[in-house]
């Protein structure tokens, strides 16, 4: 997730706009999680909203806009700005366990993988020849091979 952000989308016709870009989060039990939706707003000081963007990272990184105000050029510049600023290679995933919903977001960092948990850093773990963690709360061994699971299942 990028931080609150301000871009110029350039409109084509030697116009220019300035937009906040602003990640929304839900509280949950323990922190807040991205939701993987970016509000746009104008920065003017109406603040008048244009749309969100939302990003679908289970999906190989597909996004979607919830507005027609862009067109489809002034789209790409706005998601070629998030993405150029996402942290590394990121992505999340739900799971259940004991009736409860957790969010986790995994981020590559060449070869280390930074666990998140419902919105808190966990664990990092890294691949030699096999999974081991090297850092963090311990995971038990269903949690780890759940995890090391969709690292494979999202490398694929």
């Amino acid at each position: 997730m990028i931080n609150l952000s301000t871009f110029t989308v350039d409109q084509g016709d030697g116009t220019k706009l300035t937009i906040t870009i602003e990640p929304l989060l839900i509280a949950i039990p323990g922190g807040k999680h991205f939701t993987g939706v970016y509000r746009l707003t104008d920065t003017d000081r109406s603040g008048r909203e244009l749309g969100e963007v939302a990003f679908h990272w289970d999906d190989g990184g597909q996004w979607e806009f919830t507005s027609e105000h862009f067109n489809p050029a002034e789209q790409e510049q706005i998601v070629d700005f998030i993405r150029e600023r996402e942290p590394l290679d990121s992505f999340t995933f739900t799971e259940h366990s004991g009736g409860i919903e957790h969010h986790y977001r995994v981020t590559d960092n060449e070869g280390h993988f930074g666990i998140e948990k419902d919105g808190k850093v966990i664990a990092v773990i890294e691949h030699n020849e096999d999974w081991e963690q090297i850092d963090g709360e311990l995971l038990d061994a269903e949690t780890l091979n759940m995890i090391t699971s969709r690292i494979g299942r999202h490398n694929e």
